[in-house]
């Protein structure tokens, strides 16, 4: 069996991100969720992490633009944008 995940997840929708972190959570992985891309950067500045799942359109920092910023701080971390 594979260690559980740690997976963040850049969401401006409140119920998509309370999807996703449940469904993540219930396949036992850890799950930070956060709602700006701002907070997403600080969070792969401060944790290590497996997996980020983000949205592309949000007001601010855009998913895009806030994984770019993220880009040095994701050694071997797979991204997924929804």
């Amino acid at each position: 069996m594979n260690p559980p995940a740690r997976i963040l997840v850049l969401e401006d929708d409140d119920a998509m991100r309370e999807l996703l972190t449940e469904i993540l959570k219930d396949e036992g992985h850890h799950v930070l969720a956060v709602s700006r891309g701002q907070e997403a950067v600080e969070a792969a500045e401060r944790d290590p992490l497996d997996l980020v799942i983000l949205d592309v359109r949000m007001e601010g920092l855009d998913g895009l633009e806030a994984l770019a910023r993220m880009q040095e701080h994701l050694q071997g971390a797979a991204s997924l944008v929804v």
